[in-house]
């Protein structure tokens, strides 16, 4: 079952250049506003070290942007529905061969 709100168009909420927001498919750029949100400002206890201090919020920025980013253009060519109609390895499980090994013949002294 896939997501019926995929085919939608998707706001441009961050200013990504229109050049590049036209090449992602509408799940990249779901993606890409979803990892901004997921790592606002006030979320950078999850993604640092308790004992990090906190970035400036122009580092921060620059970090998340591109986060976002490479996750938006790791599912660039991702079809969200090719991956719920995955069909099961047809493989069938062959049992190992035997290995035939040489008998040890005993010779006399």
């Amino acid at each position: 079952m896939g997501n019926p709100n995929l085919g939608q168009p998707v706001k441009n909420k961050h200013k990504v250049p229109k050049k590049q927001w036209d090449k992602w498919s509408n799940l990249a750029r779901r993606v890409f506003n979803d990892m901004m949100y997921s790592m606002r400002p006030s979320m950078q206890f999850a993604f640092h070290h308790p004992s990090t201090l906190p970035l400036a919020k122009e580092q921060w920025q620059t970090t998340r942007w591109n986060a976002a980013w490479s996750a938006a253009e790791a599912v660039k060519g991702f079809r969200f529905e090719s991956a719920t109609k995955l069909a099961p390895l047809k493989t069938k499980w062959v049992k190992p061969a035997k290995r035939k090994t040489k008998r040890k013949v005993r010779r006399g002294k």
